[in-house]
């Protein structure tokens, strides 16, 4: 299906408008191991989910960007957020633009040599196969992991990230533990509804690409990371998944095993502790909306308060 559209887009991170206009043609042929009905499948098996949120992603060939579409760094486009001018067409469904995904890749690749050791970073390039059909992958998994707890529709629609207040400033913290949260319970759907090297591909295409937008942001000219490289680094530590390479003079992260079974335990633990920190609480139909805050803004700063792991996240970031 082709598509041609122009109007009014707005980003996530700006609450204005602009002109934008997109062309290309849905490219389901991408992924073709992981569906969108197969996702909205599992989560409506989750007990996570409150019976709501439903997966409209779609990878896309992108022919033409202009506006938000080519100045962010975002490359999925969503449908609710795109005001069709007159005489155009909305967008068909909630974008994943294949092609920015793979130059994202293509530059920030160079700059993870810097983070990981090489067989942690060869393991992982491995693992994840066919960049674009296993990116698409992720990323609707991700959208997934939005979609389980309180799923973050609702949240926007009560302006939870702005603490209940329409007009208020946006309260980052929150933004980013949804992220990660996202990341977390997207795994878990992985986990329970494709094969293990699917799942494992998952995995490593994610941990690339955070690491790869920090480590592109500390030695080359990237988009603001935010918190969620830190959070996931800590936490890939916390759970045994990688450890600080002990050579002398080396500040490198490197995997605990190569093994793809103990990969797997160890990426479970990962999913396993996402989910009681900052998953859990949205599991008790009695919650508050101010309880998710409490508690996500907590888990971020009891994160950014370890002066040890702050240190070590510096350190790894800076080496010559």
């Amino acid at each position: 299906m082709q598509f041609d559209v122009r109007g009014t887009y707005r980003t996530q991170s700006h609450k204005d408008p602009a002109y934008s206009a997109l062309t290309g043609r849905l490219a389901p042929e991408v992924c073709p191991w992981l569906s969108t009905v197969d996702v909205q499948a599992a989560l409506e098996r989750d007990p996570l989910w409150r019976g709501r949120a439903r997966i409209e992603t779609a990878p896309a060939r992108v022919d033409s960007r202009a506006g938000r579409f080519a100045q962010c760094a975002d490359a999925l486009y969503y449908e609710s957020n795109f005001v069709a001018a007159v005489g155009s067409s909305s967008l068909p469904a909630n974008i994943i633009d294949v092609d920015k995904l793979t130059s994202h890749w293509r530059r920030r690749s160079p700059h993870v040599a810097r983070v990981l050791d090489r067989t942690a970073r060869e393991l992982l390039e491995t693992l994840v196969g066919a960049v674009a059909e296993t990116a698409c992958a992720e990323y609707t998994c991700h959208e997934a992991g939005h979609s389980l707890g309180w799923p973050i529709g609702e949240k926007l629609e009560s302006c939870y990230f702005r603490l209940g207040a329409p007009t208020g400033r946006v309260a980052w913290p929150l933004v980013f533990a949804e992220e990660f949260r996202a990341d977390l319970l997207g795994l878990r759907v992985a986990r329970r509804i494709l094969a293990p090297e699917r799942a494992l591909a998952i995995f490593a295409y994610q941990t690339l690409h955070r690491i790869g937008l920090a480590a592109e942001r500390a030695y080359g000219a990237g988009e603001p990371e935010g918190l969620v490289p830190y959070l996931l680094v800590d936490a890939l530590l916390q759970s045994g998944t990688m450890a600080r390479d002990g050579g002398p003079g080396q500040r490198r992260l490197t995997l605990t095993s190569c093994d793809p079974h103990q990969l797997l335990e160890r990426v479970d633990a990962l999913i396993q502790a996402g989910f009681d920190a900052l998953a859990a609480v949205e599991n008790t139909a009695s919650v508050a909306p101010i309880d998710v805050a409490i508690n996500a803004a907590a888990y971020v700063r009891r994160r950014m308060t370890d002066a040890a792991a702050q240190a070590h996240y510096t350190a790894l970031l800076s080496s010559p």
